[in-house]
């Protein structure tokens, strides 16, 4: 049984690793390297993370575009815009899927979108939905200790790394509103429902932390977007 779960995993990590070499994309090979990272680094803590690092060095040494640079000014740009918007728009922002109404391009960063069409509320709002969703699973890591709580253990880590990669992944794309992140959504909370079946006191909490949390974070990034934006378009 071992060496069958060896061998598809070895399968599966070969695959993944083809594409996100033959890809190009150094955003999908950051993602592949977040998904294996949080998975080794919560299943064997810190020699879990550097075996997470040593599998994915080759990926990102072989992949990855050349010639990138008018792109990365053009996303540079991107960010600028929403990050503008937001200071113009706090409360409301533009409103649902207005971005493009005042640039180009949309912002390719779901981090800067959500505070520019939906202002800060909505901004807390959006990442408290997705912070919530992670939360189940790590929590389930972290609470779920019984014999019998194996299966679920195993969907927590399976849920808990894709999400990882998701968060890192959403960094580079406008991917708020995109039925997939949506899909994840549904079945972090299906899955928090199977397992409050089987387990009545188990639960996830939100609180003044969470909110906090959420909302310090996500403005610090903003700011630093803004000074990072600022300086590069200057220089460039």
């Amino acid at each position: 049984r071992n060496k069958k779960r060896l061998v598809l995993f070895l399968l599966t990590f070969v695959l993944r690793a083809m594409t996100g070499v033959y890809s190009g994309s150094r955003g999908g090979q950051i993602v592949f390297l977040a998904t294996i990272g949080v998975y080794f680094l919560e299943r064997y803590r810190l020699k879990g993370l550097i075996l997470g690092v040593v599998c994915a060095l080759p990926v990102l040494a072989l992949g990855g575009r050349s010639g990138g640079e008018e792109s990365s000014l053009e996303r540079v740009e991107n960010l600028y815009v929403g990050v503008q918007l937001f200071k113009q728009y706090p409360v409301l922002g533009v409103g649902f899927e207005q971005f493009t109404q005042y640039h180009h391009l949309t912002a390719h960063n779901s981090y800067v979108l959500a505070p520019a069409e939906l202002g800060f509320f909505g901004m807390v709002a959006w990442l408290s939905v997705f912070w919530l969703t992670i939360k189940v699973p790590l929590t389930v890591t972290r609470t779920v200790t019984e014999p019998e709580g194996q299966v679920a253990r195993v969907w927590a880590m399976a849920l808990l790394s894709s999400m990882a990669g998701m968060a890192v992944g959403i960094f580079f794309l406008s991917f708020n509103y995109h039925y997939v992140l949506w899909i994840y959504i549904g079945v972090s909370g299906a899955f928090f429902a199977a397992v409050k079946r089987h387990k009545p006191d188990f639960k996830v909490t939100y609180g003044w932390k969470d909110f906090v949390g959420i909302a310090v974070g996500n403005t610090a990034l903003l700011l630093f977007l803004l000074v990072y934006t600022a300086r590069k378009l200057a220089n460039g």
